[in-house]
């Protein structure tokens, strides 16, 4: 990324920072721009500018910048060992961290940090009965304990659940994730849980990376029924990936009354994604969302927040999650 972009980039952030905050918590960090994947990787900086264009266009929105995450906090999840493996590697410029599409650059460990810093940051709003959003990078969904892959390294919504799971023991977590990849790191890591619903609905795993998240994958011991997954086929249609994905709500919703929401919230599947794997449009996305509110509002009083995962369409992110965002910070 040029001097010149970046500089446009904090011009862009600090601006947001400065305008009037409203009920909805919007979070992210500065520091997401200092990730330099290679111009031909897909998870690349200008996804996170991109989005800073689309709220710049909003007036009505705004970004918060989240605070550092505390080294306790995130070493209840993640082992020393494993932190100084990622960081140390990026320190010494490898090209990558364990498997070759993880790339990384010098300053990426900042950047993984300030990813679940904004995680976590959604996790305390979540805890102080308030709706949330996460925009930061890389993401974090084919993350599992010590395992990086599929552009990840620090699985957010995991470490959001944990946090939440920390201070509120006997809480229950729905976590949904719309991405078209399954997210393979969360269901290992909450596999034997019945705290935490996970449910994904993702491209079939015959064809798809992570090749996983087959619809008889559904829990293992006390887990078992508290996983759901749903596949399609190449080029499912918007509206049957809505109709799955509302059913997937009411299926839930008879047997796991959530007291927190987390949102997976990876926009891949959108039919402009270079993926061009699923058909799902704009008012797809904004509908499910929609119902995961409601659900919310029922059940979780309110307590709802995103996480960005992935979605690759420059165009998609800039002008989809602003729609995203405002629909949410309207609903409630």
């Amino acid at each position: 990324m040029t001097t010149q972009r970046v500089t446009q980039a904090l011009a862009l952030f600090n601006e947001l920072k400065q305008r009037k905050k409203g009920k909805l918590d919007i979070w992210s960090h500065i520091n997401c721009l200092v990730h330099d994947t290679p111009a031909s990787h897909p998870e690349s900086v200008f996804r996170f500018t991109s989005i800073l264009e689309g709220l710049i266009e909003e007036k009505s929105l705004w970004i918060q910048q989240a605070k550092d995450i505390d080294s306790a906090i995130i070493h209840n999840f993640y082992s020393k060992k494993y932190l100084l493996q990622l960081e140390a590697h990026c320190l010494s410029n490898k090209p990558y961290f364990q498997v070759a599409d993880n790339k990384i650059s010098h300053d990426s460990f900042d950047a993984i940090l300030a990813s679940a810093s904004s995680a976590a940051a959604v996790a305390e709003s979540l805890l102080n009965d308030k709706m949330a959003w996460s925009l930061a990078r890389p993401p974090g969904h084919h993350a599992s304990y010590e395992q990086a892959e599929g552009f990840c390294f620090i699985n957010n919504v995991a470490l959001a659940a944990n946090i939440i799971l920390q201070q509120k023991p006997n809480a229950k977590i729905l976590i949904f994730d719309y991405d078209v990849h399954h997210g393979n790191g969360t269901q290992d890591l909450f596999y034997k849980n019945n705290q935490v619903f996970f449910a994904s609905i993702h491209a079939s795993p015959q064809f798809l990376y992570p090749n996983s998240g087959y619809e008889y994958e559904v829990g293992e011991a006390e887990g078992e029924g508290f996983t759901l997954n749903k596949c399609g086929n190449i080029h499912m249609q918007g509206r049957v990936w809505l109709e799955t994905a509302l059913s997937m709500v009411d299926e839930i919703e008879q047997q796991f009354k959530a007291d927190y929401v987390l949102i997976s919230a990876g926009f891949d599947a959108h039919k402009q994604d270079p993926s061009a794997i699923f058909d799902v449009q704009d008012e797809h996305f904004l509908k499910l969302q929609d119902r995961l509110i409601q659900y919310a509002n029922k059940y979780a009083e309110g307590r709802v927040g995103s996480i960005l995962e992935g979605g690759y369409s420059l165009e998609v992110l800039k002008r989809l999650i602003p729609k995203m965002i405002l629909k949410m910070k309207d609903t409630k």
